[in-house]
């Protein structure tokens, strides 16, 4: 192990890990780059896909007060420890951990390597949800702690390096965790419910938005149709909405998207789309976690290979 000296007094934190592919027994070496104190940590790729998991973490460090809820100033929301009186209705933050979404990010991310002979990128936050949540705009996220502002910090910078390597098109996976009674996995792309619903969804505010001006189908065959990941999900035998079995959620729980899907995608400029991955909880457990996490990097597989 070797410490490398990283900017603004963080570091990175280069080891090595031989993995074995279990279909070809080739021995690949992994590296992951860490932040201060090892809060985030990156695995750079080589493939256009780049795999996030802003909830999985389970540190908690004392150094960094939990996150509760922010004032109510103004109208707005003020998110600080000192900012005076605490607003829990209409300010209060959520801290829970997406449990085994970390490990579902890792077991997705070695079988891509073993279906394609390329490893995705990987950016992983190792801190609890209560210290750090990787999925919102830096005052909410950190409530301006230091600590957590750096860690916030290294983390969307991850992201940016794995983006400023692919060269051309890819896509970007933020992976969640839900407890939503169907059952189902739910795909972000920046489209709210209402326009699922009513089908008036527009490519120009999605998260795929790039996707949509470069292929010749559809956009609703690209959120829905025979080739779109719902498809690809729903044929190995999972639940999915948006698909062409579950076009819409109707009234059922339905995520279209947070933050990172938001902000990181193609919905203002670039080649990097983005889809938010909100598994269900029966499948976020080392009992049905290894076949989910594979039949999900096989959709992922067989999505990109159709569009990219």
């Amino acid at each position: 192990m070797m410490r490398v000296h990283f900017k603004a007094g963080a570091y990175f934190l280069v080891c090595c890990i031989l993995a074995v592919d279990s279909a070809s027994v080739k021995k690949r070496s992994v590296t992951s780059q860490f932040g201060t104190n090892n809060y985030v940590e990156y695995q750079p790729g080589t493939l256009n896909v780049i795999l996030s998991a802003p909830h999985g973490g389970s540190l908690k460090p004392g150094t960094i007060a939990n996150r509760d809820a922010g004032c109510y100033i103004g109208g707005n929301c003020v998110y600080s420890h000192t900012c005076g009186t605490k607003d829990f209705t209409e300010c209060e933050v959520k801290t829970l951990r997406d449990s085994y979404t970390k490990e579902l990010t890792i077991l997705v991310a070695d079988k891509l390597e073993t279906l394609t002979g390329d490893r995705p990128h990987m950016i992983v936050n190792h801190l609890h949800r209560s210290k750090l949540d990787a999925n919102r705009e830096i005052n909410e996220a950190t409530f301006s702690v230091t600590e957590a502002v750096t860690a916030y910090d290294e983390y969307t910078d991850f992201i940016g390096d794995a983006k400023a390597t692919i060269t051309g098109q890819g896509i970007f996976i933020d992976m969640h965790g839900q407890i939503h009674s169907e059952e189902w996995v739910e795909l972000g792309y920046q489209v709210i419910r209402s326009r699922l619903n009513n089908n008036t969804t527009l490519a120009k505010y999605s998260s795929i938005k790039n996707l949509a001006s470069t292929v010749s189908v559809t956009f609703e065959e690209l959120l829905r149709g025979s080739t779109s990941l719902g498809k690809y999900l729903q044929d190995e035998g999972y639940s999915t909405v948006p698909s062409p079995a579950n076009p819409s959620p109707g009234s059922g729980g339905y995520y279209s998207g947070g933050y990172n899907t938001k902000t990181y995608g193609s919905r203002y400029g670039g080649t990097i789309d983005a889809v938010q991955v909100e598994s269900p909880k029966f499948v976020r457990n080392a009992v049905n976690g290894t076949a989910y996490g594979e039949a999900l990097a096989r959709a992922i597989k067989n999505f990109r290979d159709e569009h990219y």
